[in-house]
């Protein structure tokens, strides 16, 4: 549809090219992604007599780029939003707060004591399970209420937007 939108406007004369990336499905069933670019020619007139375009696959690179934005916005061991990003998200929420001038969030931070001795004591693989059995726990209780994010070592931290109260937070 974002297609046949974007050439129907060029060779309506809204504008004058277009560049847009749409999913294909191959022969095998699987989905790549095609960025199509393209423009009209036209008469002296304006009507268009041509379009001329190319197509190229950029499904790699889509790729690459989601890769690199989850390793920029999530802890690699528990897959939860990391420091960044939970920094970034209560700076969107305190700017709408600001803006609304009645919205209201919680943050709660989680420090788990004594996780060193875990470390110590069991191997760091037994201190990584700990980590990612919190943090499963968290989102199993919090997903979809509150953004849940890993700070550091034991450090987790949760984001509630649109805190009513302090019993629902």
């Amino acid at each position: 549809d974002e297609l046949s939108e974007a050439v129907r406007a060029v060779t309506a004369g809204e504008r004058d090219h277009f560049d847009v990336e749409i999913p294909l499905m191959d022969k095998h069933g699987d989905i790549r992604w095609m960025r199509c670019r393209g423009a009209s020619l036209r008469d002296e007139d304006g009507r268009p007599i041509r379009l001329a375009g190319s197509m190229g696959d950029v499904t790699e690179r889509k790729r690459v780029r989601a890769r690199l934005e989850r390793m920029a916005t999530r802890d690699p061991l528990t897959g939860l939003f990391n420091r960044v990003r939970f920094a970034e998200r209560l700076q969107e929420v305190i700017g709408a707060a600001d803006r609304a001038g009645q919205r209201r969030c919680a943050v709660m931070f989680f420090d788990f004591d004594r996780f060193k001795l875990v470390n110590d004591t069991m191997g760091h693989q037994a201190g990584d399970q700990l980590l990612k059995s919190i943090a499963d726990r968290m989102r199993s209780s919090l997903e979809g209420t509150a953004m849940i994010c890993r700070f550091g070592g034991d450090e987790f931290a949760t984001l509630l937007e649109d805190a009513d109260s302090e019993e629902q937070v």
